[in-house]
């Protein structure tokens, strides 16, 4: 129950009574409504009429004061001051008393000043006290604020997602144009709004934010990447402590800058799988020993990962690294007594085909051969569609339904072992090739790759190739059988860093 105010402690709520000025107490007066006494003995005129309590039930607005034994309409008596139309005094000051003519109230009630009372007591009936209407209003806008909150972490959730996905794919993010005009704005833009086709949320988003806001600039692509990159960091970090014992693998290599750059990866065991990531590219002035060492403990124990705890540590053979006495595997041993070293196993596989084939005369003919071919045919398009055209008429001709078509492969200088993919095309499709030589033999002008094509047909169907082609390519399939062995399954790290 509201709390009355000091000063209507002593007010009569008669009507006759004038209404108090204050707000809070007039409020509180037209709080309490029509003045409506039942249980009182009503007085009579000289003709024996009187007030009669059952009117209360006809008109709702109707109000009896006991002081002057008069009646007063409640609507017009509060709200009248408010409206515009002039009302009948009989309801509002001075009170109705002539008992006989009772159908005045009938009539007062359809005047306009009684209307528009009524309507404006109706009005303030439903109105709420300000303190109410501001804590409503600030209601509201604690809402819509939590709604946008809501609205916005939910777009750059999707934005993020993509953002993951271009990752994982090793995609580019920009296109060199991305204004609206440009067929190509990359594939980040391009797959947010591919997604927005199906997703009201993202729409809406694109379509009425500002450009400053839309969080597929650049400036903000950079930003989802570095801490997308930061989480799966993290989550490295996490799994190499939480494993306590774990192993590194270093290399050093320049990158396209000409930069020397320090690759440290790490390798444990988590739940069961061994685990090998990437734990920091670092550029490098210089390579000996002990700036290597430098750098890689001060990485370790930057992510704090402690060097105590290594337990084998894997470089080339390069002294640098090697060294009994000066390489970085001996001072890596001096904090850590417990860190073996191992000579790369897929190096070393390496240096041995590497040995082995520039040693022996006839695979040293058959890679020279290969490397050709590779030149000859696929520099040219109009060559390589020969050759694939006479790929797809031998496998017509063969039959047992499509077959897949090769292109040849350029060989690697530094992993052999990949060059049996090199050696798999050429066995393949080794018809297709002395037909497309043929046939470029025979139908080129210029003598010079007539010549070129004429030495390379005889090369191929020399028997030292063929006997070559067949051994070197269950060979090197095995090889590369041993160098997959050499690393770990596929993580599935990326997909579970989350938000």
């Amino acid at each position: 129950m509201a709390e009355v105010p000091s000063d209507l402690m002593n007010y009569s709520y008669d009507p006759s009574a004038p209404l108090p000025t204050g707000k809070e107490s007039r409020d509180h007066v037209i709080s309490k409504g029509p003045c409506q006494p039942k249980n009182i003995s009503f007085p009579e005129d000289k003709r024996k009429r009187k007030f009669s309590a059952s009117w209360y039930d006809k008109f709702k607005w109707l109000e009896y004061s006991a002081a002057k034994n008069k009646a007063f309409c409640f609507y017009c008596r509060v709200f009248n001051s408010q409206v515009a139309s002039k009302g009948d005094p009989a309801f509002i000051k001075v009170g109705f008393g002539n008992w006989k003519k009772s159908e005045v109230f009938s009539k007062h009630e359809k005047s306009d000043c009684h209307r528009h009372s009524s309507q404006a007591y109706r009005q303030w009936k439903y109105q709420k006290p300000v303190d109410h209407q501001i804590s409503e209003e600030a209601a509201k806008q604690e809402s819509y604020r939590q709604q946008l909150v809501r609205t916005n972490r939910s777009v750059i959730g999707k934005i993020f997602d993509v953002v993951r996905t271009v990752g994982k794919l090793n995609l580019p993010f920009r296109g060199r144009r991305e204004d609206e005009q440009s067929m190509n704005k990359g594939v980040s833009k391009e797959f947010i709004t591919h997604i927005a086709k199906s997703d009201i949320v993202l729409q809406n988003h694109l379509t009425t934010s500002p450009d400053s806001a839309k969080y597929t600039s650049p400036e903000i692509q950079n930003q989802m990447i570095a801490i997308l990159g930061s989480s799966i960091l993290n989550e490295i970090i996490r799994r190499v402590k939480e494993a306590k014992f774990y192993a590194i693998i270093a290399d050093e290599t320049p990158g396209m800058s000409q930069t020397e750059q320090l690759s440290l990866l790490v390798r444990f065991v988590w739940n069961g799988e061994v685990e090998e990531h990437l734990l920091a590219m670092m550029p490098m002035n210089e390579t000996t020993a002990e700036a290597l060492f430098e750098a890689v403990t001060q990485k370790l124990q930057q992510h704090g990962i402690d060097v105590a705890h290594l337990r084998e540590q894997c470089y080339d053979g390069a002294n640098n690294v090697a060294g009994v006495h000066t390489g970085l595997q001996a001072r890596i041993k001096e904090v850590s007594p417990s860190a073996l070293y191992t000579h790369c196993y897929a190096h070393i596989l390496n240096l041995v085909i590497v040995d082995t084939m520039s040693k022996n005369k006839i695979a040293r003919d058959f890679f020279g051969t290969l490397q050709n071919l590779y030149v000859f045919i696929q520099s040219c398009p109009k060559r390589h569609s020969v050759y694939v055209k006479n790929q797809r008429e031998i496998n017509a001709h063969a039959g047992g339904g499509e077959k897949r078509e090769y292109t040849l492969k350029k060989l690697s200088d530094t992993r052999w072992a990949c060059r049996a993919d090199s050696i798999v095309g050429i066995h393949r499709t080794l018809d297709a090739v002395i037909a497309t030589l043929k046939e470029v033999r025979e139908n080129e002008t210029k003598a010079a790759i007539a010549a070129e094509a004429k030495g390379l047909l005889q090369n191929v169907q020399d028997f030292e190739f063929i006997v070559a082609l067949e051994v070197l390519k269950k060979c090197y399939i095995l090889v590369k059988g041993f160098q997959t062995s050499f690393s770990p399954k596929a993580s599935t790290l990326f997909q579970d860093v989350r938000e």
